[in-house]
């Protein structure tokens, strides 16, 4: 067997320099389109634990779905069909195991997608591994299992996943006794070679990092939300590197104006070209913020601090986050305000250096059976991507999960409210028009374009 040698990244430290269901805001609404629930997912599978969007394609993970081994995982491919959606394909790994949270964290870029299984055991107990599948027509297949060259241990390999192109970044926020790293891999032909290992400079004791990461256009941002900082233990950072291949180069340590201990700072990370999004999932009952930072050059700094200070209790505001271009989507899965712990997601518009709250989204259906929505978000110019986890529900019930498609329609037209997506039934609502679709019952009524799937026509539109 050739031996593999293990290549650390050249990196260079450079100077470190604050939403649908609907909205009239701009004129536009977010609208609820399509719920997925695939038949075959079962209660407990966490079906939208992850999800990942690349132009009409969707990935969502349930890395306890056990179609074949208890808790294997399975990741299910959906792609635009006419007005709705279709499941193409479930991505199972070639040699699934029992208990490998396949699916925990999921990526795509047109034709390829990756899977994390942090709790791989093949060569120690949660090494972990990374599944890379490819498309050719509607098939997918898988094309390489990518490990760490140093697996070992509870290194958790494959907690988080990003692909552009050829490129692939893994997270194993395990290594090194919590140190955490990152591994690049580069795809010669069909195979996948790997690259380098990624640390922050110096690496921090405990930070977890590689806990979450994204990559786009030659920068990675990676958060590592158990650091200690000045602000306190587990108070968090984010590390922005640039590169390719073997070379990177550590950009910039972001933290945040206020950092606090415990706040898990870096728990969630998004990038558009010069905009990042960093989530702070706190552990100590606050209740969550999003930072944004911009670069100018190879300078970073806060542009604006999100959050919702009005909330009632710990919603975990900041436990997902997207941004594309202008606009940011920031997680919220135990706010109560359509029922106890059913989860938000809402939506921020920039203009000039100021983020405004543009709306705020609810389950399609607005039951506690979708609990925990917000869990995951994807995001692209014009549509939403939110996974509904259903870990918890009041009670102790546990669901199947849920992963729902929203879309912005720019122009109102007619009016509409929700119905009985079994029957057909009209829904009684006031077409108050404010455009908030919340509440049982169809309290409210928004403008929309178009009729999509779980609605009806309002009889007084």
């Amino acid at each position: 067997m050739k031996a593999l040698a293990l290549t650390v990244c050249f990196l260079l430290l450079s100077p470190t320099a604050r939403t649908l269901n609907s909205s009239n805001r701009g004129g536009g609404h977010w609208v609820g389109v399509t719920k997925l629930s695939p038949a075959t997912v079962s209660i407990g599978d966490l079906f939208g634990d992850s999800v990942a969007m690349s132009t009409s394609t969707l990935l969502v993970g349930a890395p306890e779905d056990g179609l074949t081994l208890p808790r294997q995982g399975l990741a299910y491919v959906f792609v635009e069909s006419g007005p709705g959606w279709v499941e193409q394909a479930i991505l199972a790994a070639a040699d699934a195991a029992s208990d490998d949270e396949f699916g925990h964290a999921v990526s795509i870029d047109g034709d390829t997608a990756v899977v994390g299984a942090p709790r791989d055991d093949d060569v120690a107990v949660s090494s972990g591994s990374a599944y890379v599948f490819v498309r050719s027509g509607a098939t997918w297949t898988q094309q390489a299992k990518l490990l760490s060259p140093s697996p070992t241990y509870r290194h958790w390999f494959g907690s988080a996943v990003a692909v552009q192109g050829d490129t692939v970044l893994v997270g194993s926020p395990g290594y090194g006794n919590s140190l955490g790293a990152v591994y690049v891999f580069q795809r010669v032909g069909t195979t996948w070679e790997f690259q380098c290992k990624i640390q922050s400079n110096p690496p921090k004791y405990v930070a977890s990092f590689g806990r979450s990461l994204v990559f786009d256009e030659g920068t990675a941002v990676i958060g590592a939300p158990a650091e200690h900082t000045a602000g306190g233990v587990f108070a968090g950072a984010a590390y922005v590197f640039t590169g390719g291949g073997a070379n990177w180069t550590q950009q910039a340590r972001l933290l945040p104006s206020n950092p606090t201990e415990r706040a898990s700072f870096g728990a969630s990370v998004a990038l558009s070209g010069d905009t990042a999004l960093i989530g702070s999932k706190p552990s100590n009952q606050a209740y969550g913020a999003a930072y944004v930072f911009v670069r100018a050059g190879a300078a970073w700094s806060q542009e604006a601090w999100l959050e919702q200070d009005a909330a009632p209790d710990d919603i975990e505001f900041g436990s997902a986050v997207a941004v594309r271009g202008d606009r940011a989507l920031v997680g919220a899965m135990y706010d109560s305000d359509s029922g106890l712990a059913a989860g938000a997601a809402f939506v921020y518009e920039r203009e000039g250096t100021v983020w405004t709250e543009q709306a705020k989204l609810h389950s399609i259906e607005h039951t506690t059976t979708d609990g925990e929505f917000g869990c995951s978000v994807a995001l692209s110019e014009d549509r939403a991507l939110i996974g509904a986890c259903s870990n918890w529900l009041p009670g102790g019930a546990i669901g199947k999960g849920s992963a729902q498609v929203f879309d912005y329609l720019e122009r109102p037209g007619v009016g509409f409210c929700f119905g009985d997506p079994g029957s057909g039934t009209p829904c009684p609502c006031n077409n108050d028009n404010d455009g908030s679709f919340r509440g049982a019952g169809c309290a409210n009524a928004g403008l929309l374009t178009h009729a999509p799937r779980f609605m009806q026509p309002s009889a007084h539109g």
